[in-house]
């Protein structure tokens, strides 16, 4: 039941980074919607319960350097406690002291469960829009002008955050994956990384990079889409996608949180239609959305066609194992015969 309530948590921490990214679409909706889904931007940054002027961040620039450096800050807190413990054990002459491969799960761990936060926090300041300066200005401070001097040290910053946090982690937790066979009777490997596999059913480890990438996936898109309805359409493509997935593997060891999941996507789809009530009409993407429409209305049209390829191969596949296994018990007979005869 532990694992079951580490499973619901971070299915509804996840849910909330995802309802973050919907609302970094650059549209107006009345104050009583806005006040109440920046409530749960807690979920991706951490910071944001703070004042950043309190904090000593005067402008965006020291705000985003601090929220990037986030995973540096967290693990020298986890390095810390690790060597406080071992100071610790020494001093008490007892072997008390923190596990590495323990404490780095416990990193990572939290790492896995950010990572859209993380990854949100990286591609941020790339989300540039069109005010009616005709200026492109920053989505998440207007006061920030995009492809000017004050922007560019941002940009960096953005860069960087995406090679080491996006691109680092996401490379590091697929290694782990793809050794997991080779390595999983060794002790310290399962301890490091038993946060990639613990939540999933056997062999559906692979699962947990399906959030990672759509991590990446649902904010990527808003670097080279600056309109508002295509970009929620992106990430509601994305979170289909996903949906879709947990749908056929069911990769959740409790039903109850594939479940959970499903419903908590279904709520996500639903509420990216409802935020493009708040769009206002654009008669130039009039043609882009009607393709778009085309091609959705083909789509099962398309798909039905490998669909009885596959149905038409399984059954002819299926007729030769069961004409195999019926040849083979009629050898099986015919031995059994000649032994019972003494011919053997």
């Amino acid at each position: 039941w532990r694992n079951g309530i580490g499973g619901v948590g971070f299915v509804v921490l996840n849910h909330y980074q995802m309802v973050n990214i919907l609302r970094s679409v650059g549209i107006t909706t009345p104050t009583v919607l806005e006040n109440t889904l920046s409530v749960w931007k807690v979920a991706s940054d951490v910071l944001s319960v703070f004042k950043p002027p309190c904090m000593g961040f005067s402008n965006y620039m020291h705000s985003l350097t601090m929220k990037a450096l986030g995973p540096v800050i967290v693990f020298v807190i986890f390095l810390g406690t690790y060597a406080g413990s071992h100071v610790l054990a020494l001093l008490l002459g007892k072997a008390c002291g923190l596990k590495r491969a323990l404490v780095l799960n416990a990193y990572f761990s939290v790492m896995f469960s950010f990572f859209a936060g993380i990854a949100q926090v990286s591609f941020v300041v790339m989300n540039c829009a069109r005010n009616p300066s005709a200026k492109w200005t920053l989505q998440a401070d207007r006061s920030v002008i995009c492809f000017e001097s004050d922007w560019m040290p941002m940009l960096v910053v953005g860069i960087l955050s995406i090679l080491f946090w996006c691109l680092g982690f996401g490379a590091l937790f697929s290694r782990a994956i793809y050794v997991a066979p080779r390595y999983w009777d060794n002790l310290g490997f399962r301890m490091r990384w038993k946060f990639l596999f613990i939540k999933f059913r056997t062999g559906l480890g692979w699962f947990s990079m399906t959030i990672v990438v759509k991590g990446v996936m649902t904010n990527i898109g808003f670097i080279f889409l600056s309109d508002p309805l295509m970009q929620i359409y992106w990430t509601l493509m994305w979170l289909a996608l996903y949906l879709g997935l947990v749908g056929i593997f069911k990769p959740w060891r409790l039903m109850a949180i594939n479940i959970l999941d499903l419903c908590s996507h279904l709520c996500l789809v639903f509420l990216g239609f409802m935020l493009t009530w708040y769009i206002e009409h654009n008669a130039a993407m009039d043609s882009i959305v009607s393709v778009l429409s085309i091609l959705v209305s083909f789509l099962t049209l398309c798909a039905s066609v490998p669909t009885v390829v596959y149905m038409a191969a399984s059954q002819r596949l299926g007729r030769f194992t069961k004409q195999k296994a019926a040849a083979m018990e009629e050898v099986r007979s015919a031995l059994a015969f000649l032994t019972s005869m003494d011919l053997l």
